[in-house]
């Protein structure tokens, strides 16, 4: 018998067999595009890993050009006035650059390891000897030193006293938060001066200064630091190292990451010799 309670029934029904052939429908169409998908996946696959083998050789010739021209922007802003704006009170801006200064006139170097130096008014260099003639050295070596800012470049900057019988050698050695390090990269000196002037007219205090040659890391940022001093002299005077500045930088634009450990030891050579 029909009665409306039977009416809304089928109804029911009917709607309910359209809405579960409407779900395999649209199950056997996300089917389709999940496979052709697939597919196009699979044709890309090798050309998205070429192009990743391609961006990874490419990366040290990339990094070295970066660390480059970082060098020559260490040098502008030596000689130029800090022109970064003020934030707002509360906010700080991050920053790119930064320096670590160490100014051994008046520096506590107890956490130093003092090989034959002594450290004087003056700031670091050989104690006096009874026989002059013979060649004399010695060293300083910094405990670790934790940057501002983790890091893919670090450059010494120091201040010395120069004799004609004597020599000061610095070196620097990066590392992990883990403790892990590099080997020491000889630094040579940066024949570019650094203006006594800036722009504006103003005295710049860095100038004087002795800028080191770049040691940059490509896209691994490393979060320490240490440097070590070697004083050498054949005759009475000696040098001396008044202090030394280590700037340093990301200039990964966002692409770089924590270093896991030290560079590869055939890297670490070819650094040393472009510092030196």
């Amino acid at each position: 018998m029909n009665t409306p309670y039977n009416n809304k029934i089928v109804v029911a029904v009917v709607v309910g067999a359209a809405i579960v052939m409407s779900a395999a429908v649209l199950k056997s169409k996300r089917s389709s595009q999940g496979n052709l998908a697939s597919q196009r996946s699979g044709t890309g696959a090798d050309a998205s890993a070429a192009g990743r083998g391609v961006a990874r050789a490419n990366e040290g010739n990339a990094s070295g050009d970066r660390a480059r021209v970082e060098n020559v922007a260490m040098l502008k802003e030596a000689s130029e006035p800090n022109t970064v704006p003020s934030e707002p009170a509360g906010q700080e801006r991050p920053s790119k650059r930064a320096y670590s200064k160490f100014d051994f006139t008046n520096l506590q170097t107890s956490d130093y390891k003092l090989d034959g130096v002594i450290q004087t008014p003056e700031g670091i260099t050989l104690p006096p000897s009874d026989k002059p003639d013979e060649p004399r050295i010695g060293s300083m070596e910094s405990p670790s030193i934790v940057l501002k800012q983790p890091s893919n470049m670090v450059v010494p900057i120091w201040r010395s006293v120069d004799v004609p019988s004597g020599n000061l050698k610095i070196e620097v050695a990066v590392g992990t938060e883990d403790g892990q390090w590099s080997h020491w990269y000889p630094i040579d000196f940066n024949s570019d001066p650094i203006a006594p002037t800036y722009p504006d007219g103003s005295p710049n205090p860095n100038y004087g200064a002795r800028p080191g040659t770049p040691v940059g890391f490509g896209l691994e940022l490393y979060s320490n630091v240490k440097f070590r001093a070697t004083l050498t002299a054949t005759g009475q005077e000696a040098p001396v190292l008044q202090s030394l500045d280590i700037y340093h930088t990301d200039s990964t634009d966002g692409d770089g990451y924590a270093a896991s450990g030290p560079p590869p030891i055939h890297q670490q050579i070819i650094d040393a010799a472009a510092a030196q």
